[in-house]
């Protein structure tokens, strides 16, 4: 129950955010915290991924090494943004055994597509307080995030199928 009324609170101000991006642009400022928010929560996801990954075989593992592959790409970027801007080197946790769940694949892949979501707009939300460069990475990581969500809704398809 805490979990949903978290998600609720991100997803109201994630849409409150695109909201106020459309009205008005944002003023540029200092976005550094937010950065290391954002690098922390796809660390999350990737623990969430290694443990899908795990949990499934197949054509479906494959996919999900590929997805995984890009999701650390994302980091990594995103870590070299969060230096640059900060001079602080992110702390990367560093993959740890990811945990069993009895989750089916299906709804797994479902609340990590919600993630992905809400990720892209995270970084759509950052991007419109940047300037230069910083603001067209953060929109080329926001458009990466994008192509995980595609990749992971054919996932969902393939886990449906029966």
């Amino acid at each position: 129950m805490q979990e949903s009324i978290h998600e609720t609170a991100v997803w109201d101000r994630v849409t409150a955010a695109a909201r106020n991006a459309a009205e008005k642009p944002a003023a540029p400022g200092p976005i550094g915290p937010e950065l290391l928010s954002a690098l922390e929560r796809l660390q999350e996801i990737r623990q969430q991924y290694l443990s899908l990954r795990n949990r499934t075989g197949g054509e479906l593992r494959q996919s999900m090494q590929e997805v995984l592959r890009r999701n650390q790409a994302l980091i990594r970027t995103l870590s070299a943004l969060t230096f640059y801007l900060t001079g602080r080197r992110p702390a990367l946790t560093p993959a740890s055994p990811a945990g069993t769940t009895r989750e089916p694949a299906a709804e797994s892949i479902r609340r990590l597509l919600r993630e992905e979501e809400l990720s892209m707009g995270r970084l759509e939300s950052l991007a419109a307080r940047s300037t230069g460069e910083t603001r067209e990475t953060l929109l080329l990581l926001s458009r990466q995030c994008r192509q995980q969500f595609q990749a992971l809704l054919t996932l969902l398809g393939r886990a449906l199928e029966p």
